[in-house]
């Protein structure tokens, strides 16, 4: 009995070994599975990126060879147009020796003429060789006025012809013929000729040269950026606005015409579009009455903003962004302006920490302003401090609608140029740029009127002042993001 008990005894044992055995076993085996569906995972997100790769090596040889193409075709019409130039230039050249040989038989004829008439005496023309003289040039002058006109005329139609490269030929052509024989009509001419070729030679350099940089699949932005800081202190073409704009904010989000089809899609019964969203929305569309087709454009910026609300809930309207959508949607189409709307407050850190209310970074904006402020205002710094103003009271505006309400359209869109390019370090220094103008005025003033004088003389401030002021504040980026950092750290 004792031995069966024994016996049975350990076969309990064993049992209770081999439940264990059993069940670290079934661990190891969910531990497996789990690790084959983490390498499964990874394997597609492998096969993922090299379809990714695969498709824009595809892209990039077709772009490649796209371009190959244009450059090779532009090369030969830049032989075809060198060709023609130094044509139009020899012509000119032997024109000008005809003229020249014209004049000088002219003279000859002349001078025989006058000898003849005074060896035969001839009483009866009552004119002195003098007079006859004059005459004879005042017809030469008349026949030189003749044929400037037909030159201008060429010239015209050479200028006027919208090719690439051809100012510094024609150039040398009007260089080419002697002042001398110039008329008040040909230098009148030559100069409508040369303003008008300017600007279409400005033109043109921008939309088959400039524009080549702006091609969103491959760039370089320090590069672009350099490039364009430099462009933009020239005048600047409206028309390519929106097309650089775009560009230089680029499209991290993948937002795309399906994408914003289908939140539009969804307004109707979506459960974030309340009558008081609309009601917020209408509020701020006076900014648009006096333009034209502003009903157009208040029912695509209703739509673009109602779209934004949904697409992030997290940030959702905030009435500052009718202005940066509104800068958008007047020179690109609705879909293409929710795409720079999204991004842009994806992109920038300052105007995603203002429009989230991330009260942490809030706070480090402010005191990192108020550090530049101290440094290179510090008597109009001293004077704020003095009277307790609070800094928010004019920077929030100023940074919600990126000084779109502060300035006219003109002056807004090249502040939006420079910040697009330079980033949120522009903000800063425009700040300083507008207060420095100001601070003449500003020190005269007392607590209660120094708001209201802001707003009123900022407005007021000519483009060419304010960019003035502006080259007075040089701030390293490097600097920037090092005084950023640390007054976070500090908080």
């Amino acid at each position: 009995m004792n031995n069966e008990e024994e016996l049975l005894n350990f076969y309990k044992d064993e049992l209770v070994c081999l439940k264990e055995s059993i069940m670290s076993l079934q661990e190891q085996k969910q531990k497996l599975i789990e690790k084959v569906e983490q390498l499964e995972k990874q394997n597609n997100i492998l096969k993922e990126n090299n379809d990714n790769l695969s498709e824009m090596f595809t892209q990039y040889k077709e772009y490649t060879s796209t371009q190959i193409r244009d450059l090779e075709f532009q090369l030969v019409n830049l032989s075809v147009e060198r060709a023609d130039r130094e044509l139009l230039l020899d012509t000119l050249h032997q024109e000008i020796r005809q003229l020249k040989k014209a004049n000088f038989e002219k003279e000859q004829i002349i001078k025989e003429q006058e000898s003849i008439k005074q060896g035969d005496n001839v009483s009866s023309f009552q004119d002195s060789p003098d007079n006859l003289s004059q005459i004879s040039q005042d017809d030469q002058s008349q026949r030189n006025v003749e044929i400037k006109q037909e030159q201008v005329i060429y010239l015209k139609k050479q200028f006027h012809t919208p090719q690439k490269n051809n100012k510094p030929e024609i150039q040398s052509i009007i260089d080419s013929i002697p002042k001398s024989e110039y008329t008040i009509l040909y230098e009148e001419e030559m100069k409508k000729i040369k303003d008008v070729s300017n600007k279409q030679f400005e033109m043109k350099i921008w939309q088959d040269q400039v524009m080549v940089l702006f091609k969103e699949k491959y760039k370089n932005e320090k590069i672009i950026n350099g490039k364009l800081r430099e462009l933009l202190r020239n005048s600047y073409p409206e028309q390519h606005r929106g097309k650089i704009w775009s560009f230089l904010i680029g499209n991290q989000l993948q937002i795309n015409k399906q994408l914003y089809e289908k939140l539009l899609l969804s307004i109707p019964n979506h459960p974030l579009i309340t009558n008081e969203l609309k009601n917020l929305i209408n509020k701020t569309f006076t900014i648009i009455n006096d333009f034209e087709n502003s009903d157009k454009l208040k029912d695509e910026l209703r739509e673009i903003l109602t779209i934004f609300h949904i697409y992030r809930p997290d940030m959702g309207y905030i009435q500052g962004m009718t202005y940066l959508a509104f800068m958008f949607l007047i020179r690109m189409p609705k879909q293409k302006a929710l795409k720079c709307l999204a991004n842009i407050l994806f992109k920038s850190q300052l105007l995603r920490t203002f429009y989230q209310f991330k009260s942490h970074y809030l706070e480090a904006y402010f005191l990192l302003f108020d550090s530049f402020f101290q440094e290179k205002l510090p008597v109009l710094a001293n004077k704020f401090n003095q009277i307790k103003l609070p800094k928010q009271s004019f920077l929030v505006e100023w940074f919600y609608t990126v000084f779109s309400r502060a300035f006219n359209l003109i002056t807004s869109s090249k502040i939006w140029d420079y910040f697009l390019c330079e980033g949120d370090l522009f903000l800063i220094r425009l700040t300083l740029a507008v207060l420095s103008n100001l601070e003449p005025d500003l020190l005269k003033c007392e607590y209660e009127d120094i708001l209201m004088l802001i707003r009123q003389k900022t407005y007021q401030i000519k483009i060419d002042e304010l960019f003035k002021h502006l080259n007075k504040f040089k701030i390293e980026q490097k600097t920037f993001q090092i005084r950023l950092q640390k007054q976070l750290d500090d908080l």
